[in-house]
């Protein structure tokens, strides 16, 4: 059964493409999730340090390694040359999630301040929905996929989904009022076809990559614990191997850490959810 003719029309006239789903996702993060002051804040921090491409003031992986290393401990700040490309990687595959990135996690594309909010929005677990609230499970799934970067691919169906749900939102149609929107079934050729097209995450985090990053927000974490900035390394490699195995299920296992691992381990054990952390940033 084919899609409504205004669907077909939305999508003939450019307007449902990638570029213009994630503008329109832009808008409404500024309309509808982050006050006024909060972007006020955040625009501050994207001004401070910017460069400028084609007159469009951006952040690349120096500027945002940069801001990290200013609001990081000392004896953290060292750590950050591995684990500061992890971050920003993982900022800009949010930036642009469903649709990912064509290129590699170590050659990823700058970053705009749209794009830094739509990251934002989605590391935010009680705000990242449009219509419906999104699962914890659901939220945790997108920060898996931020980090992931061996394994394989996902199924296309699991991206389809993702972008199923986007478009169908209501506060992403073209469509007023909101009530008068199109079910979400009249969205699925639409959404089929995007995916298609789509780069899919990958299946799996590596096991040096998880060490890295944790190693860091460890670091960061007993740091913050102690009134004298003394960390003692033989302390945080043993924090940090204590998680990084829980995640693996094993100490022995060189394997990487998939989603149901991933799952498992943040059910069962209290640690840092995200990837990035905000107050670092901001």
């Amino acid at each position: 059964m084919s899609p409504p003719s205004e669907i077909s029309e939305w999508e003939r006239s450019g307007s449902m493409t990638p570029a213009s789903i994630l503008q329109r996702l832009y808008d409404k993060v500024v309309s509808y999730v982050i006050d006024e002051q909060e972007q006020a804040a955040i625009r501050d921090k994207f001004n401070w340090r910017t460069s400028i491409s084609e007159d469009i003031k951006i952040w690349d992986k120096v500027t945002f390694q940069t801001l990290l290393a200013q609001n990081s401990y000392p004896s953290s700040q060292p750590l950050l040359v591995e684990a500061g490309p992890i971050i920003y990687s993982s900022m800009v595959c949010l930036s642009r999630f469903p649709f990912g990135s064509t290129q590699s996690k170590d050659n990823l594309p700058i970053n705009t301040y749209e794009d830094l909010l739509r990251a934002i929005f989605w590391m935010l677990p009680e705000r990242a929905c449009l219509d419906e609230p999104r699962t914890t499970s659901d939220h945790r799934k997108i920060l898996f996929q931020s980090l992931a970067d061996t394994g394989g691919k996902s199924d296309i169906d699991e991206t389809e989904h993702e972008i199923l749900e986007i478009i169908s939102s209501h506060r992403i149609q073209y469509v007023e009022p909101p009530w008068s929107t199109y079910p979400r079934g009249g969205f699925v050729p639409l959404a089929r076809r995007l995916a298609a097209s789509t780069p899919r995450p990958q299946l799996a985090i590596s096991k040096a990559r998880f060490t890295s990053l944790v190693r860091f927000l460890q670091a960061e974490h007993l740091n913050d614990r102690i009134q004298e900035i003394n960390l003692e390394l033989s302390e945080l490699e043993d924090a940090t191997g204590h998680i990084v195995d829980a995640f693996c299920q094993g100490p022995d296992s060189n394997e990487g850490i998939t989603w149901q691992k991933f799952q498992w381990a943040l059910s069962e054990r209290t640690v840092c959810a995200s990837p990035v952390p905000l107050e670092l940033i901001f």
